[in-house]
């Protein structure tokens, strides 16, 4: 094989699993389709794990391209913008006491400020300029909102006051996409303890979503992200944005 050939085929591998989150994101949208949000979530967490793997793999292997940044801009936008939002109306649509076409327009709201967000991404990338984030990532987001529909989903019924809040829960999640947040990157730390621990959070995660056990842990780590990137901007913004 040509060294061409060769060079071409490295490629395949991270946009092989991004097509892969692609049909994770489907399988959880027709999970919902027969009235199984709760599995619909397991599977959308599954997605978050190969859309991490997909920039792991293309960075190992030197094979990162417009090709690929547009393909997982695609697949963020059916797993973490289309797969959220139909989770949340068909579990919460009776139980939430908003009604369907409220509930639908916070869902509806959803799916745009993550469309907004995966554009304004590609643009600024493209631009080049600031290296982390604007806004909190459709990843991050889509991980804490997963975990917060199997948390509920797990409550007993004396419990289902809390479904209350659901929507004004995606509210605050959909405007922290698209708010001029400056949010750091999850690279790789300079601290070797750090390293350490961050590989373990994501072992006990990857573990957790395989047995189906402890949706909480995902609330909990997302929630601590977010407050450490809402202290990063606290203190980057006021040096660092553009005039």
């Amino acid at each position: 094989m040509s060294s061409a050939g060769t060079g071409r085929l490295r490629y395949l591998a991270p946009n092989a699993v991004t097509v892969g989150s692609i049909l994770i994101g489907w399988i959880a949208i027709l999970r919902c389709l027969r009235g199984d949000p709760h599995g619909a979530a397991w599977f959308g967490l599954w997605a978050v794990f190969t859309d991490r793997l997909d920039g792991l793999l293309a960075r190992a292997l030197k094979a990162q391209s417009e090709f690929g940044t547009q393909m997982d801009s695609l697949a963020d936008l059916i797993s973490f913008g289309v797969a959220p939002a139909a989770i949340a109306y068909t579990q919460f649509s009776t139980t939430s006491g908003w009604g369907a076409w409220p509930l639908g327009a916070v869902c509806a709201l959803h799916l745009a400020c993550a469309a907004t967000r995966l554009a304004r991404f590609n643009v600024r990338a493209a631009a080049g300029g600031y290296s982390g984030f604007v806004g909190f990532p459709t990843t991050m987001t889509a991980a804490f909102l997963f975990t917060f529909f199997l948390s509920l989903g797990d409550l007993p019924a004396s419990w289902a006051a809390a479904h209350r809040f659901t929507p004004l829960i995606m509210v605050v999640s959909a405007l922290g996409m698209v708010a001029p947040l400056r949010v750091p990157r999850l690279g790789r730390p300079k601290s070797q303890v750090l390293l350490v621990v961050l590989i373990g959070v994501s072992i006990a995660g990857v573990t957790l979503t395989a047995l189906k056990r402890f949706p909480e842990y995902g609330i909990i780590t997302t929630g601590i992200w977010f407050v450490f990137a809402f202290v990063h901007h606290v203190r980057t913004a006021p040096r660092t944005l553009a005039p």
